[in-house]
């Protein structure tokens, strides 16, 4: 099994990553990929993209090298009401929203609060992706989530370096894989690259999902059509 896109990479627009984004596409021509989502970090995180990276994604081709470019971001989730760091990215400017928390909140953090950003920004039409929702302090309930994100058609990523992590990581990726594949819930199975090599790196997620038997039916981007359609807002 494999992917036929790469829904969450970073260009050196973040500047905690380190290729372009011609360079993401040449290694997504080299792991034989159909697309790839330009997806940095955005403009409230430390290093992340420039407002101006976003507002100017217009330029990218829409096809490089034979790679469908999806245009992006990883969100910052930054309160419990859903608020991410997208205030002055127009809609139009983007195909889809990853959520993802990294910190800093506004305010004290409790689990409570995590649970309820994550809730709140499943709201927003432009969110498509959760990304790793197993990351923090605090181990959110996960059923109630994806609960919410099956009913959204919104779509739970399994994050290729979480399981890099430690047992505490690895072990929050299986509850998750285990309760999206109860729900039948939609999944995405991502490398999170941060350099070119790691684009449609995800062989650890798929072989952890061949020990849980789990149904990979559920997963979007393992077809380029089927995930060109839920980006669109469709199954």
């Amino acid at each position: 099994m494999k992917i036929e896109v790469d829904l969450h990479t970073h260009s050196n627009y973040t500047a905690h990553a380190y290729s372009t984004i011609y360079e993401n596409v040449m290694y997504a021509v080299k792991r034989g990929l159909k697309g790839i989502g330009v997806t940095d970090h955005g403009p409230n995180f430390e290093d992340g993209g420039h407002i101006w990276h976003f507002h100017n994604l217009k330029d990218l081709p829409k096809v490089a090298e034979g790679v469908h470019l999806f245009r992006g971001i990883e969100a910052n989730l930054l309160n419990p009401d859903g608020k991410m760091d997208t205030e002055f990215v127009k809609p139009h400017k983007l195909d889809y929203i990853i959520a993802s928390y990294h910190g800093p909140f506004e305010g004290i953090i409790t689990k409570e609060d995590l649970e309820n950003a994550y809730l709140n920004a499943m709201d927003n039409p432009q969110v498509k992706v959760l990304g790793h929702i197993d990351r923090g302090f605090f181990e959110v309930d996960f059923e109630k989530i994806i609960k919410k994100a099956k009913e959204k058609n919104i779509a739970v990523e399994l994050n290729k370096h979480s399981l890099e992590l430690d047992d505490t990581y690895r072990g929050r990726v299986i509850k998750i894989a285990k309760i999206c594949n109860d729900l039948k819930a939609p999944v995405v199975v991502n490398s999170d690259a941060h350099f070119c090599t790691d684009v449609g790196n995800v062989e650890n997620i798929f072989e952890l999902l061949e020990q849980l038997d789990f149904d990979c039916s559920l997963i979007i981007n393992t077809s380029f059509e089927r995930t060109l359609k839920f980006i669109g807002g469709e199954q």
